[in-house]
């Protein structure tokens, strides 16, 4: 029920304190004058420059912290973002639950597939379970998004049921992934159809 989940989300003023405790906000408390990108705080450990795998149209933190506050994501819920690219959305909902939340990814791209272990990596570098990733279009649901999964402390989950969807659609764009490893950055051509 939408009362006992906004009741579990975290209020606006957590949310604003969350997001204060990162970005451009000196010592004195007031907001600084110029836009900069966050160097403490949990957006700087959700920031794109930071993580091993991204796409090119990566969401960026303070984006995505809001919009898992705004789909109420409380502990316990779960969530499919079925056009997850590099995770950005899902790492948010795991931020703000403190990792109470059961995730699943979904995207199209047989590449983000093969990129799962780097975005598991992501997750766990951040001391967050990593989200289950399984390749599928959008327009056709794939049974393995479906089925049942036993969650930790032996729940299942009801098979086809979500508490929250997530989504940051693609726009049929054409771009290029980087991913960095231990070799340095590998650039491929992003497919999205």
């Amino acid at each position: 029920s939408s009362s006992s989940s906004s009741s579990s989300s975290p209020s606006s003023f957590a949310l604003t304190r969350i997001m204060a405790q990162g970005p451009a906000t000196p010592a004195n408390g007031l907001y600084a004058s110029t836009v900069r990108r966050p160097s403490n705080g949990v957006l700087r450990d959700l920031a794109l420059n930071s993580r091993l795998f991204v796409t090119p149209t990566a969401m960026q933190p303070e984006l995505a912290v809001l919009m898992a506050n705004l789909a109420h994501i409380s502990p316990g819920a779960r969530v499919l973002d079925p056009c997850c690219g590099s995770g950005s959305l899902l790492l948010a909902a795991a931020t703000l639950t403190q990792n109470q939340c059961q995730l699943t990814g979904m995207d199209n791209d047989p590449e983000i597939l093969q990129a799962s272990e780097l975005i598991s990596r992501d997750f766990r570098r951040l001391g967050l379970e990593p989200p289950r990733i399984v390749q599928g279009d959008l327009r056709a649901l794939p049974e393995s998004v479906l089925e049942p999964r036993d969650f930790e402390g032996g729940q299942e989950a009801k098979g086809g049921v979500f508490d929250a969807i997530v989504a940051d659609p693609p726009y049929d764009m054409r771009a290029a992934i980087q991913a960095v490893g231990e070799s340095g950055p590998t650039v491929k051509k992003w497919r999205e159809k």
